[in-house]
């Protein structure tokens, strides 16, 4: 019971803030792109590079914040099998401000072989001092040739 009461009570707050938010006129985006290496070999790494461009006045959490924001989160979404995502390079601290680059490594299985076609599934908040905006999705198409 207690645990259904918490969850009321943070998708309230959480549907508030948006609320507020739209309300004040703010509907920041995070810029975000990716790429990867044009080939990579089979049973490496393909390390994508993600560029988050964070709105001014607000900030997003690293992948490694232990906090009550959302850290950023990778996925990959209709990935050969066996493609697996290590865990991503981000710039020092917890809030991320500005223009900003992950390096988001993946496993490349020694099964794989020519073109791969794939995406990477970033979940993210973003926040400002004041409140924070529902989490968000955002996808970047990766292309790369398995040797």
């Amino acid at each position: 019971m207690q645990r259904i009461f918490c969850r009321y009570v943070i998708l309230s707050l959480t549907a508030s803030f948006a609320l507020a938010a739209i309300a004040a006129g703010l509907e920041p985006i995070v810029a975000i792109t990716g790429s990867a290496p044009k080939t990579v070999k089979h049973g490496g790494k393909l390390v994508a590079s993600v560029k988050f461009a964070v709105p001014s006045g607000f900030h997003i959490y690293s992948p490694s914040f232990k906090g009550i924001g959302i850290p950023v989160t990778f996925e990959l979404k209709d990935a050969p099998a066996g493609f697996k995502v290590l865990a991503p390079k981000a710039p020092a601290g917890g809030e991320l401000k500005g223009t900003l680059t992950m390096q988001v490594p993946i496993a490349v299985p020694t099964s794989a072989k020519g073109k791969s076609a794939f995406s990477l599934v970033v979940h993210y908040q973003q926040c400002n001092d004041r409140i924070c905006l529902p989490p968000a999705v955002a996808t970047v198409s990766l292309n790369t040739v398995v040797k």
